[in-house]
């Protein structure tokens, strides 16, 4: 059971890491640069993190569980889930264009990409919008919704990362036509 003192270690060391995510690309954060954040010693830092990618694993799970509330906030405002990603990652340009900037390590990717499709996969259960038809009515309804989630993560990246002049009608239209092909 963690104490308070513990709690607020961790929130003291996340928010510092965030507010880092927002200055500067993942891969360019250093423990030490978390720590003279956060104004705590290195000994601090690894008393509740084994590494900078486990804090990051935490940071992607919090903007999935951010994105996950939005799509259930959104019933009936949007089209498909793809929108309610897309209007996030703008809201939040700069946190995931620093978490997924190129040059970044793709293990990074990969979680982003597991964390939508799981995201898609749930969501398909109470919605009708075209990708979650295509994956209630897929024999394997998991591996869809990855694979939607890769595609959605490879444009956002794409987006973000400014190739091939995408902007966000462009994304959306390309998501749709992916859906209905």
């Amino acid at each position: 059971m963690s104490t308070n003192t513990e709690k607020r270690m961790k929130k003291n060391i996340l928010d510092s890491f965030m507010e880092l995510l927002y200055k500067k690309s993942f891969s360019t954060i250093t423990v030490n640069d978390i720590c003279q954040q956060a104004l705590i010693h290195r000994s601090s830092f690894y008393r509740y993190y084994e590494d900078k990618y486990q804090l990051l694993e935490q940071v992607i799970n919090i903007m999935g569980e951010e994105v996950q509330q939005k799509v259930l906030e959104s019933q009936g405002q949007y089209e498909n889930i793809s929108e309610v990603v897309i209007d996030y990652v703008e809201q939040h340009n700069t946190l995931v264009a620093n978490v997924i900037r190129k040059g970044d390590v793709t293990n990074i990717i990969d979680k982003l990409s597991k964390l939508c499709g799981e995201m898609i996969y749930e969501n398909a259960k109470n919605r009708n919008d075209p990708i979650s038809l295509k994956v209630k009515n897929s024999n394997h309804p998991k591996v869809i919704s990855e694979l939607y989630g890769n595609m959605i993560l490879v444009l956002i990246k794409k987006w973000i990362n400014r190739e091939g002049h995408i902007n966000r009608q462009n994304l959306v239209d390309i998501l749709d036509e992916i859906v209905q092909k």
